[in-house]
């Protein structure tokens, strides 16, 4: 089969670029730069600054993470909590209207913390 990008390779020129900066697929994250969470939840809470690329022959669309800015997002917060946080606004928290004041607290620090690592994110590349 032909690539679907001329490099050659399966992965766009962004995406191999993403890599090279350290950002990786979900699936090639360690298990401890997860925080105990999955991929359905990190996406939710925009871990990935809704950064993602295409890879593949047919060039699916990817989210890719920075475990640094995972970390500075996460530094401090109960992996229990952040779940929580990331299930109520994918809808899988059912019969909840809101979330406890605390809970509520902690998705506006979440919140926050990725609006300022969005800010502070290279964007030129």
């Amino acid at each position: 089969m032909i690539s679907t990008y001329r490099t050659g390779n399966s992965k766009s020129p962004s995406a191999e670029y993403a890599e090279a900066c350290g950002r990786v697929p979900w699936s090639r994250l360690a298990a401890a730069d997860r925080h105990g969470l999955t991929k359905r939840q990190a996406v939710a809470l925009d871990l990935n600054l809704d950064e993602w690329h295409h890879v593949s022959l047919h060039a699916n669309r990817v989210e890719y993470f920075d475990p640094a800015i995972i970390a500075r997002v996460l530094e401090g917060i109960a992996t229990a909590d952040a779940a929580k946080v990331a299930n109520f606004r994918d809808g899988r928290i059912i019969g909840a209207c809101d979330l406890d004041e605390r809970l509520t607290a902690v998705g506006r620090v979440i919140e926050e913390r990725v609006q300022r690592e969005y800010e502070c994110a290279d964007w030129t590349r």
